[in-house]
């Protein structure tokens, strides 16, 4: 069974210039809706961990299950259970992010904007920086929706083996298990990987709008 772990990875997409231009444009205001909007991702770095974990631990209750040994599937069937509401409650709080989020890069570009409309001289050189997080943002925009749509699959899938198992809980259940586990694992993996994928991307992405 592999199984990928989330690592930081820091990136930085733009330099030199461009990263003293970002941190020239705001540090005059710490409240900043770029503050905000950077705060935001980087807790949702922290509950992308924690929610990593508790998916892995939850898939590993899956597979103890399916492991008769000759004890009781009771016990085990109660972990999966407390495992599945855990991870639900840590999907519930990672969805808040991914909708709160783009809220915020909205305000923050409408700020920008009107900073830079407030300017007698808007160099186009900082038009295209502008139009450069766009394009930025849209991409991990879409990474967030499709790690949103891989978590949504796999906890349906739990969801809907707890409630077959919940029906009928002997050894020919946990026989065909077996094969559910295969197809989980494989759900999981997609998810692990998309959420790896949405770390570097939001990462990168906030990284040269923060403040050294």
């Amino acid at each position: 069974m592999r199984i990928v772990w989330l690592s930081p990875l820091w990136l930085i997409l733009l330099a030199g210039c461009n990263e003293l231009y970002y941190r020239g444009a705001y540090e005059e205001d710490r409240d900043h809706p770029r503050e905000r909007m950077v705060a935001q991702i980087e807790a949702l770095h922290g509950v992308q961990e924690d929610l990593q974990a508790q998916i892995v631990d939850t898939l590993d209750c899956f597979y103890r299950l399916t492991q008769g040994d000759g004890i009781e599937p009771e016990p085990r069937y109660d972990a999966l259970n407390r495992a599945f509401d855990e991870s639900q409650r840590r999907k519930e709080a990672f969805s808040r992010y991914i909708e709160a989020i783009p809220r915020s890069v909205d305000t923050m570009l409408e700020a920008w904007q009107a900073e830079l409309q407030a300017q007698r001289e808007r160099p186009r050189l900082e038009q295209y920086r502008m139009r450069e997080v766009k394009r930025r943002w849209r991409s991990l925009h879409e990474s967030m929706l499709e790690t949103e749509a891989y978590l949504d699959a796999v906890m349906a899938e739990y969801k809907a083996q707890l409630i077959a198992l919940s029906y009928s809980l002997n050894a020919d259940t946990l026989l065909e298990l077996e094969d559910h586990f295969t197809v989980l694992e494989q759900r999981v993996d997609s998810l692990l990987s998309a959420l790896q994928r949405l770390y570097d991307q939001s990462e990168a992405f906030s990284e040269p709008l923060t403040d050294v």
